[in-house]
């Protein structure tokens, strides 16, 4: 008994490819969906950086979102790291609350709107204990109090 060895059509490979290339598609828009969808509320952007010429270290918190983001405390904190067995452990000795420019907290941040904070730097030099050198990581609660933060810094 002899098989016989079918051979695909031209039709069954430009069915195939169409339906390779649809996939490809849907693919690529489901995930431009979920990208639009997640910018599309707020989203609050945190920086901190030093200013010495005044001696200062600012904070900038902007509105990176499409929607009014609220932030409800904004703090400057130290960062200490432990690390023990292959594992790390972020830790917060002590913190400084302010307020931004302007209107007082909460307050609302409009999109592509942002608040700056001005800390003195001895302040969280004082804050150490003596420490010749500290690291700081700005901190901001959102209206829903999820609390985000900046990359670290060090002042000396």
């Amino acid at each position: 008994m002899a098989f016989a060895v079918a051979h695909p059509s031209p039709v069954d490979v430009a069915a195939r490819t169409i339906a390779i290339i649809s996939l490809v598609l849907a693919l690529a828009a489901m995930g431009l969906s979920w990208y639009l969808w997640y910018r599309s509320g707020p989203r609050l952007a945190i920086t901190c950086f030093v200013k010495a010429d005044t001696g200062t270290i600012r904070i900038n918190i902007a509105n990176a979102g499409r929607l009014p983001a609220t932030v409800r405390r904004i703090e400057l904190r130290d960062r200490v790291v432990i690390q023990s067995g292959g594992s790390s452990q972020v830790l917060s000795h002590w913190a400084i609350s302010t307020e931004p420019h302007g209107d007082s907290l909460p307050r609302p941040i409009e999109p592509t709107d942002f608040l700056e904070v001005d800390v003195e730097a001895k302040a969280a030099l004082d804050k150490a204990d003596g420490a010749e050198a500290v690291t700081v990581q700005a901190f901001a609660q959102r209206g829903d109090n999820k609390w985000l933060h900046s990359k670290p810094i060090k002042i000396r």
